[in-house]
Parts: C-alpha cells; structure tokens; sequence
C-alpha cells in the first residue's frame, strides 16, 4: 500500500494537506459545489486532505488561480498578480513542518505567508518565497526584535532555480530550524536579527494565513509558478517522516529525488 501525508494525521495532529494530483479535492467555488474538471478551469476551493478541514479558498472569482494540467502533471497556477487562497488558521503554529512541491516562478515571490511585510524583527509569523537569489527566502519572526533567515546570497544557501521543480522542507520549533532543498539540508540560517533562534519568542500570530501573495499586502511578492501540492502539521517530524512526505510531493510533482 502506497504511503501518504495522511499517515501524519492520524494521532489527530493539526495541518492541512493540499494535493491538486487528487482531482476529486479541487472546485471552482469555494462552496465546494461545482468540480474542477478540465485544464483551464478556476480553482476556488482545494479540500484539505488531512481531514482537519483546514481547505484553501477563495470566494472572489476574480482572485482564484487556474488549474492546470498537461496531461500528466495536475497543479494550481496563479497569475502572480492577486490570485491567492485564503487557509485560515492552517499555517499558524508554535512547532510545525511544511513540504511542497512547485515550480519556481520570478524571483521573490511568497508561497507560504503567516507573517505578511516587514522589517526583520519587526513582524511576527513567518513566510516562504519560492526562491530569490538576493534576500530572504524563509522567515521566522518573533516580531519582538528576533528573526532567523535563509537568503539566496547567504554562504552555502541555495536558491531554487527559475523554473525549477523542487520539493522544499521547513521545520520550525523552540530553538530548532531547518531548510531542505530535494532532500539536501541547507545548514544554518545565514541570517540572525537580534538574539536569532535562542531568544526567540512566539511566532504564533493569531491571524489567517494565505497562498501565493503577501498575507498583508495582496498583490506584493505574488506567486506565478506552479503549485504541486503541500502537506503542513503541528509538529515537527523526524527524519523518516520528512523522507517519505518528500518522496511523496516529488512523485505528484514528477521530480526524481
């Protein structure tokens, strides 16, 4: 039997598991009332996966991304202007790891956004770019004067190329971080802002998080790649965890890892 993320939820962890290849999740409304069909289609409505509920949406039509399809390969493509979706509390956690597939669009574009625009230091929450060569590419804040950061410039960090397909790894807990790049760790955050990861407070932000733009500011830093899929829960996994839900985004997205 094929193993999936769902495997993650089962002792009733929190998250959300979003997977375009599963075309029975995917509708045009947000309701959840008209299926996505063909290639072309607007996507309003991914349905969580991880049975939490926890579905991405948007109710403004104008606002939704397209599903796409080239007859293998099933993904979300927004048109890196303001289409995004809207997934409530799903991203805002203490202690979590996420892992998604995509292809990378320009540079400096959000992918996952709990903590919106802002200073290092200075916003709480937390955010991933689908690559950017010259700045940030993932953000812990603890908005009190601590941060930690990936930048593509940093010595030894790499940023997904344009146009790449790439399955990407954050991690985040009390002290602890990580940032994987197809299975390879990329090491410490190059960047630290007051005390970084040791003084770090909270990063819980108690407001929505969304899909494919900046949280605070629709329209800036917005997405145009493709979106294969994401698995984001409550905790942070272990090794084997994060190998098989890797192994598993890499296959609906057709990467070899």
């Amino acid at each position: 039997m094929r193993w999936t993320p769902l495997q993650l939820f089962l002792a009733g962890e929190q998250g959300a598991w979003y997977d375009p290849s599963d075309l029975s999740t995917l509708f045009q409304d947000a309701a959840g009332t008209i299926p996505v069909a063909v290639d072309g289609d607007p996507d309003g409505l991914i349905v969580d996966s991880s049975g939490n509920g926890n579905g991405a949406s948007q109710s403004v039509s104008s606002a939704r991304p397209t599903y796409k399809t080239d007859g293998t390969l099933r993904w979300i493509q927004p048109e890196g202007v303001d289409d995004r979706l809207n997934v409530g509390q799903a991203l805002d956690h203490e202690e979590f790891t996420v892992v998604t597939s995509y292809r990378a669009g320009a540079d400096n574009q959000r992918l996952f956004d709990n903590r919106g625009t802002g200073s290092p230091g200075s916003t709480k929450g937390w955010q991933f770019k689908s690559r950017n060569d010259m700045a940030d590419i993932v953000t812990f804040d603890d908005g009190a004067g601590n941060a930690v950061q990936w930048n593509g410039d940093d010595p030894g960090i790499t940023s997904p190329g344009l146009d790449e397909d790439v399955v990407i790894t954050i991690a985040y807990r009390s002290g602890q971080a990580i940032y994987r790049i197809n299975g390879v760790d990329q090491g410490a955050p190059g960047t630290i802002t007051g005390g970084g990861l040791a003084a770090m407070g909270s990063i819980v932000t108690g407001i929505e998080g969304v899909l494919f733009t900046a949280r605070n500011n629709v329209g800036t830093q917005s997405f145009d790649g493709r979106f294969y899929g994401g698995v984001l829960v409550n905790k942070y996994l272990g090794a084997s965890d994060i190998e098989k839900t890797e192994s598993y985004l890499a296959s609906i997205a057709g990467i070899t890892l």
